[in-house]
């Protein structure tokens, strides 16, 4: 005998439909004192001597951007963190 019940027998299925999230966009950004022009040709070189500043001190947030933004692992530390960056 089966455990099946039988299709009239069955809770009706219920489907969820889906839709794609927001995305985050994401933007780096410097005090116009330290002379970091934005530009399509930035590259972490050019801004590896100014101070990162991060939410956490493993980064997940500058370690995704720069992975996306340069083709490339971040490999530095913040400088400092701060928990809440609203």
């Amino acid at each position: 005998m089966s455990a099946t019940p039988h299709p009239k027998n069955r809770a009706p299925r219920r489907l969820l439909a889906a839709a794609a999230g927001l995305a985050t966009v994401g933007a780096l950004v410097a005090a116009p004192s330290l002379g970091v022009v934005p530009s399509p040709d930035l590259s972490p070189g050019m801004i590896e001597e100014h101070p990162l500043l991060a939410y956490a001190h493993d980064v997940p947030i500058l370690r995704r951007y720069w992975r996306h933004v340069f083709g490339l692992r971040l490999e530095r530390e913040p400088a400092l963190t701060a928990p809440d960056l609203r």
